[in-house]
């Protein structure tokens, strides 16, 4: 029990004051296991009902429960799939193939399924989600469509983006290749000679760059979120900030060089790492990436 004094002290104290007086002396007074309770006129410590210790600036705040949400505006980086078709079986068809260069990097992928460039009002996206989870991508959002595809989309739980300006997203098909100085860029060269692939530019958040056929040479960064795949080796002349998958078809000798590391993932042949196993050190710095006795290895090129 509290005295009287203290009690008339408390009494006159505001609800705020009371309590920063009770953070300051409950661990003081080695009471972490209690709280105080009763009414204006007698208080008494009695235990905590769920038997925590409190320690000081760690209890509860007046009138705020022990659990909660915070809510706060942010930008994740998201695989978006642009639907050049509407038939559920053709979509079927693209993605077994599409996805058979590396499985296990597409497993529970989150994906926005892009409807911009459909015509049709209607869409079978029930069953074109059952689709994309058949193949183990995750739906999570629609963008663009009309109001019908908006609804079918919130009654299957998922999200809805209005439709891009076209500003944002580039296709690779709309970039021209262009002749890099040898001197400045020698793998460029390599690359056209092969069959490879050259692009110019930044390549953003939910695009995908790829090279089926050869190496893939970017003049620019990869931002995260996005994506470049190869069938041989992948340059980087810039920040490696998304993933990066080489050697699709299985080519073991492929490799990923970049000029400043940052991937959330790297992959060689099927062999990756993501960005959590790879060694602190290295980021930022520029590397080269390739297989040794069938395990992922990165060094640096200064």
């Amino acid at each position: 029990m509290l005295s009287k004094h203290a009690l008339r002290l408390w009494k006159s104290l505001s609800e705020q004051e009371r309590v920063g007086e009770w953070r300051q002396w409950q661990p003081r007074l080695g009471w972490p296991y209690h709280q105080l309770q009763g009414d204006g006129s007698r208080l008494a410590l009695v235990p905590r009902p769920d038997n925590t210790r409190v320690e000081s600036g760690n209890e509860p705040q007046s009138g705020q429960g022990r659990h909660g949400i915070h809510l706060q505006g942010g930008m994740l980086p998201m695989t978006v799939m642009e639907l050049a078709s509407a038939d559920p079986e053709q979509i079927r068809e693209q993605l077994s193939g599409k996805l058979s260069q590396s499985p296990a990097f597409f497993q529970h992928t989150p994906v926005v399924l892009s409807v911009e460039k459909l015509d049709e009002p209607h869409l079978a996206l029930e069953r074109i989600c059952a689709v994309c989870r058949t193949h183990k991508l995750l739906p999570v959002a629609v963008r663009g469509g009309a109001d019908p595809v908006k609804q079918s989309a919130w009654a299957l739980g998922l999200g809805w983006f209005p439709p891009t300006d076209g500003a944002r997203t580039r296709s690779l098909e709309e970039v021209p290749p262009v002749e890099v100085p040898a001197a400045s860029t020698p793998e460029a060269a390599a690359s056209a000679a092969s069959g490879g692939r050259i692009y110019r530019g930044t390549v953003r958040s939910g695009q995908q760059v790829s090279a089926p056929d050869g190496d893939l040479v970017v003049i620019g960064a990869v931002n995260a979120g996005a994506e470049v795949l190869a069938a041989g080796s992948i340059h980087v002349y810039g920040a490696l900030r998304g993933r990066a998958l080489a050697g699709i078809h299985g080519d073991t000798d492929a490799g990923i060089f970049c000029r400043e590391l940052r991937a959330e993932l790297l992959s060689v042949a099927g062999n990756y790492k993501r960005l959590e196993d790879i060694d602190p050190h290295l980021l930022g710095s520029s590397v080269q990436v390739a297989l040794r006795d069938a395990q992922l290895g990165i060094t640096t090129l200064d």
